[in-house]
């Protein structure tokens, strides 16, 4: 599994695209905060961030690319 296919599960969605769309809750929220920090590089990271919209800078740090995660898709609210 990719990191796309692991956010779209863990965000509850049916398909992909559905990522760019949904409102998060609670549940998915923390869901998507415990996808693995190791599993995943931060270039996969940077590419979800891109691909809900966001502007990713050069950081490394995946703690830190799942929050612009969520803050794309709380954008959605």
């Amino acid at each position: 599994m990719d990191l796309m296919d692991a956010l779209t599960e863990a965000a509850g969605c049916r398909y992909l695209s559905d990522l760019r769309y949904v409102v998060l809750g609670p549940g998915q929220e923390a869901r998507i905060r415990a996808l693995s920090e190791t599993e995943f590089t931060a270039s996969q990271y940077r590419e979800a961030v891109v691909y809900l919209g966001g502007c990713p800078g050069q950081e490394e740090d995946i703690a830190a690319l799942k929050e612009t995660i969520l803050n794309c898709m709380k954008r959605h609210r």
